[in-house]
């Protein structure tokens, strides 16, 4: 016996004179009518303008007739996505003046998220995900499913698009960094012949073979993500090269506990890490990449940043310093089989497994799935082509958990065969110290200001004149403009294109570069059809405009650099004024400055007021420890929300996937004891595993051992089994609880009713149901033919005859009406 379908082809008529699907709304249109509960939670956000508003659900089609009857948002649009069963049922009318609106299936949505305007939006971040009332209800799995898929392919979309928005944060860390990257990592090519590296990155895997690592130190130069560099010293292990990469500022708090490290360990980072972490690192450095934004003429030969993340960085930088064999551990890229994605002691990993994440599912060395996130799928398959591109180097993964990499294979730890490298923290340490000295430092930062306050000026010209432009096309704006005019107008503002490309070419491509963003409003969402004369001027109005507005940018940050760079001199400058430089430290968030100062300067030069200061940035230094990234904190803390399991169990069992099931059970099992949501989705999960799995009697047994409060998802998985297993009696008690949820289930209730002997029962649930929803076809059918088999054939004829005034085309209930007349002419 299979349960009916979830989404009904049966209307109800509200109290409002509101058709609406009861399978999908319930009776929420009952007390109050669409309009008042869409303003309530709709209209505010539908009226936000220029946003592409992705819409999960129609509520039978009234969300939709809500938003064409409202006045649309300037240069927004609206896309409505609905399940297949519902889409079906429902027919929305989209006349041709609101165009902006269009519904659509999740196959078709494929489509229209790869469509160019879509991106236009996406890459600006001007959209917005919505979910209608029935999405949002969690009684629908369907809604659930097409909620995940859709926000997957969403979210997919903004990160492929986000790669090229990302330069501004780079470029910021990049002008910020400009005196901390004096020295080019490349000047440690060579000094590692003959030696093994280890690159130590946060996964868990790491507490595999942290205590192999430690007996083996003096046979490895170990290359520590910066995140891990804390844990690997506490556990006894100093790491030779500490790499960071991440530009974001919350990657301080992260990656802080290097700091302790400074006078043990070589820091090696991108040319655009965090300038918190750089800036107040007390020891010697190395960067990879470009030192200038404007040049990369003297980092040609540098080593560059490998992205995307730390563990490619680590990897390309030791393959360019000259290692053989190159050894990985912590570099996962994948989640542990318990659900969590850092090592022990990491924050990630206080804060419990990530369940609610839906990512990929990538193959392990081990053989079986785990799930990642697309940017460690992507990292993963950049470090396989980096690895291919230099086949001369052997490098290995020391975790069988890890995702599997073509080019690099899995070797126990046991295994690899091992020299003494004769070079410790220390001596490498000492190495760096002799690439740069005090007299080097303030001639390279001098020369560093002079290029800057150049760089400076070209920025200022460029605003002057990408200002002019502006104001030429202003001129012209009007419709009212004449030919020559606006002639005269086009050729000067080309001669300004013309100097601008010619006099400062590297410039402008860095402008339009780090300016993506501003130049995306040049792009048009607009069709070529819908182009006019006022477009095209708006459109190169918006590009000078873009333009002007890096450039002003870019002015003022350069300017801002400046006084950095000055600052810096004033640090090594003789009776420097600790005013001036707690100033720009504190701008800058870098009190932990004070401390790389005061190693050139003696405490007895300073009187009380100047050392109340300099007390004061060491406190202020201190307190960066105890911050935590609470905006970081809660995004991953949203990832496991009981919410997010949920979908996520539903979006497994809907796709079979075992494995994906049995690690959610695995993993919630030991939260249950001690969390009731857990619990439940505990028990929610194995049920549905065993289920899939065709142990019927063992997933209702386990079902029916859950003492907390059933739902409807819940009570639905009970019903299904107990009609599996043939069991009337616990289907009928359950149908009976359920039915208070929606009248949907009563027509099976009364089927049931039916087969357990209880006639009179059933016959008064099917007239109930009945009453309320004249129009259902299929139920007057099930009751003629009820009536039939007990007997009752004026009954009969009554329910053919309803379900023929239903469908006057009905062939079933008149051949069953035929019938019938020939057994009352045969008496």
């Amino acid at each position: 016996m299979q349960i009916d379908t979830e989404i009904l082809n049966i209307f109800a008529i509200s109290a409002f004179d509101e058709y609406y699907l009861p399978s999908i709304n319930r009776s929420m249109f009952e007390k109050l009518d669409s309009k008042s509960l869409f303003d309530k939670h709709f209209k505010q956000n539908f009226q936000q303008e220029d946003t592409l508003h992705f819409i999960i659900g129609l509520d039978s089609g009234l969300l939709a007739n809500y938003v064409l009857s409202m006045p649309l948002a300037k240069g927004s649009q609206y896309v409505f996505v609905e399940i297949d069963e519902a889409l079906a049922l429902l027919n929305i009318d989209i006349p041709p003046e609101k165009n902006q609106v269009s519904v659509c299936s999740a196959a078709e949505f494929e489509e229209i998220i790869n469509d160019n305007r879509t991106s236009v939006f996406l890459s600006k971040r001007q959209y917005a995900i919505h979910r209608s009332l029935a999405a949002s209800g969690d009684y629908l799995p369907q809604y659930a499913i097409l909620a995940t898929y859709i926000e997957k392919l969403i979210n997919d979309a903004v990160y492929q698009e986000s790669i090229g928005f990302s330069q501004k944060v780079f470029f910021r860390e990049q002008l910020r960094n400009i005196c901390e990257n004096h020295t080019q990592a490349s000047e440690l090519i060579g000094a590692f012949e003959n030696m093994t590296a280890i690159v130590v990155a946060g996964g868990p895997s790491l507490d595999e073979t942290i205590g192999w690592i430690k007996e083996n130190q003096s046979k490895l130069i170990v290359f520590a993500a910066s995140r891990v560099a804390g844990k690997l010293y506490t556990a006894g292990i100093t790491p030779h090269i500490i790499v960071s990469v991440d530009p974001e500022d919350f990657s301080f708090e992260v990656n802080r506990g290097m700091l302790e490290l400074a006078n043990k360990s070589l820091f090696v980072n991108s040319y655009h890490v965090s300038s918190r972490l750089l800036s107040q690192w007390q020891g010697h450095s190395l960067y990879m990449g470009s030192r200038l934004p404007w040049s990369q003429k003297v980092d040609r030969n540098n080593i560059q940043t490998m992205g995307p993340t730390v563990t490619n960085s680590s990897v390309h930088l030791a393959i360019k310093l000259g290692f053989k064999q190159i050894l990985l551990t912590g570099s996962d890229f994948c989640f542990s089989p318990t659900g969590f994605t850092h090592a022990k002691g990491s924050l990630e990993t206080s804060l419990g497994p990530n369940l609610g994440f839906i990512g990929e599912w990538v193959k392990t060395y081990a053989g079986h799935s785990a799930e990642t996130v697309v940017q460690l799928k992507m990292a993963s398959e950049s470090l396989a082509v980096d690895v291919e591109n230099h086949p001369h180097v052997s490098i290995v993964n020391l975790s069988k958990n890890a995702t599997a990499i073509n080019n690099i294979p899995y070797r126990n730890h046991d295994e690899i065969a091992l020299t003494e490298c004769n070079l410790t923290p220390e001596m490498l340490l000492n190495k760096a110290i002799k690439l740069g000295s005090q007299d080097k430092l303030t001639a390279d930062i001098e020369g560093i200001l002079s290029q800057t306050i150049a760089a400076n000026k070209v920025f200022k010209e460029i605003a002057d004149k990408t200002s002019e432009a502006i104001l030429l096309l202003k001129s012209v704006s009007s419709v009212d403009a004449e030919l020559p005019e606006i002639t005269r107008v086009t050729n000067s503002v080309e001669s300004i294109e013309s100097h601008i490309n010619t006099q400062f070419a590297d410039f402008a491509k860095l402008i339009k570069f780090y300016g993506y963003l501003e130049f995306s409003k040049f792009l048009t969402t607009k069709k070529t059809e819908d182009w006019d004369q006022k477009h095209l001027f708006d459109m190169s109005s918006n590009y000078y405009f873009a333009f002007n507005t890096i450039a002003v940018d870019l002015y003022q940050q350069t300017l801002n650099t400046i006084t950095r760079i000055n600052s810096r001199l004033e640090e090594i400058a003789v009776n420097s004024s600790i005013d001036l430089l707690a100033k720009q430290w504190r701008e800058d968030a870098q009190p932990g400055r004070v401390f790389i100062w005061l190693k050139f300067n003696a405490l007895s030069d300073f009187d009380e007021r100047e050392l109340s200061i300099i007390s004061e940035l060491k406190a202020e230094y201190k307190d960066q420890f105890e911050r935590k990234p609470q905006v970081y904190i809660d995004v991953v803390k949203n990832q496991s929300a009981p919410r997010k399991i949920l979908e996520k169990i539903i979006h497994l069992v809907q796709i079979k996937h075992l494995e994906g099931l049995q690690y959610m059970v695995r993993n919630l099992k030991s939260l249950a004891e001690s969390d009731s949501d857990a619990d439940y989705l505990y028990h929610l999960a194995y049920s549905n595993l065993l289920l899939l799995q065709n142990q019927h009697r063992e997933a209702l047994t386990f079902l029916q051992a859950y003492k907390g409060a059933y739902d409807e998802l819940m009570l639905k998985l009970v019903l299904k089994l107990a009609l599996v297993l043939l069991e009337l009696d616990l289907a009928s008690q359950t149908l009976e609880k359920v039915i208070r949820y929606s009248d949907q289930y009563m027509p099976q209730y009364a089927h049931v009713l039916r087969l357990q002997g209880q006639f009179n029962l059933a016959l008064n649930v099917y007239l109930d149901y009945l009453d309320k929803y004249p129009a259902d076809v299929a139920t007057w059918l099930k009751l003629g033919i009820f009536m039939i088999d007990v007997n009752q054939l004026d009954a009969a004829e009554t329910a053919f005859m309803s379900a023929l005034n239903a469908d006057p085309e009905n062939h079933v209930a008149q051949d069953f009406l035929n019938k019938i007349k020939q057994a009352h002419n045969q008496k």
